[in-house]
C-alpha cells in the first residue's frame, strides 16, 4: 500500500493509504465537494509517495557531518525529535511523485 493525496495550487487532502491509483482517485476525489455537497468539478492532480535508497558518497564522513549539523543537540544544531544516521543503514527519501491528473467530477477512466 502506498500514500496517496490530491492536491492543486489552493488546497490538498489529507495523505491515505490506498491499494491503486484508482482506488484513490476514486475515494480522495469525493472529499472536493461543493457547499451544497456535490463534487465539486476542479483540476487536480494525484501524487503517490515513493520511498528511494539513495547511495551516499564517502558514506562514514558523510554520516558524521551530517549528524554534526542536523543531528539532535548535543550532537548537532537539529531539533530535538532528529534521528542520528548510521554507517551501513540505507539511506531512504521519499518523495511525491504525480500520477494522475484529472477533474474532480469524473471517475477514474485511465
Amino acid at each position: 500500500m502506498a500514500l496517496y493525496k490530491l492536491e492543486n495550487l489552493l488546497r490538498a487532502t489529507e495523505s491515505k493509504e490506498f491499494d491503486s491509483d484508482k482506488q484513490a482517485w476514486n475515494s480522495l476525489r469525493k472529499t472536493w465537494k461543493k457547499e451544497d455537497g456535490t463534487i465539486s468539478g476542479v483540476f487536480i492532480t494525484l501524487w503517490k509517495e515513493v520511498k528511494l535508497v539513495v547511495p551516499l558518497n564517502d558514506e562514514e564522513n558523510y554520516v558524521e557531518e551530517h549528524n554534526s549539523y542536523y543531528g539532535p543537540k548535543p550532537y548537532g544544531y537539529g531539533p530535538d525529535d532528529a534521528k542520528l544516521m548510521k554507517v551501513g543503514e540505507p539511506n531512504i527519501v521519499s518523495i511525491w511523485i504525480p500520477v494522475l491528473q484529472g477533474i474532480t467530477d469524473r471517475e477514474y477512466k485511465v
